[in-house]
């Protein structure tokens, strides 16, 4: 009997952890980094903290969210650091939990023609600095 409850168990998580893992690998979750943090400048104001989160099992995803502001146009920026891109996503969805969709383009990166502002971007072992003349952003690495 308790052989018999054990396989109707295993295969009642088995059906429902299916699903779920499918849905969170697709919609992949933004968690909070423990690795990363930034900061910004705004038209030099003073430094700022920025919030930072990467997506659950895509470490070299990072995203960065500024607070609501002037900057409404870049309050989030995404990150590729495996690929060394900076981009303006389209951004991460809220519901049902914050999430980013894993098969969709990064974004519009940075240094791409039709982005209005002229950014300089600077990569280093530990940290990346991005600047363009309102707004300068820095994530480095604790």
């Amino acid at each position: 009997m308790k052989h018999r409850l054990w396989k109707i168990a295993l295969l009642v998580a088995v059906l429902l952890g299916m699903p779920i893992a499918l849905f969170v690998f697709h919609f992949r979750p933004l968690i909070p980094s423990r690795v990363w943090s930034a900061f910004y400048i705004e038209e030099s104001a003073l430094q700022q903290p920025a919030e930072v989160y990467t997506m659950l099992f895509r470490p070299a995803r990072v995203f960065i969210h500024l607070p609501e502001g002037r900057t409404q146009r870049y309050q989030w920026l995404a990150l590729d650091l495996e690929k060394q891109l900076v981009a303006v996503p389209n951004w991460p969805h809220l519901k049902p939990y914050l999430h980013f969709n894993d098969d969709m383009a990064l974004g519009i990166t940075l240094d791409f023609p039709k982005i209005e502002d002229d950014w300089k971007i600077n990569w280093k072992d530990d940290q990346v600095s991005f600047s363009n003349g309102n707004l300068s952003v820095h994530l480095v690495h604790k």
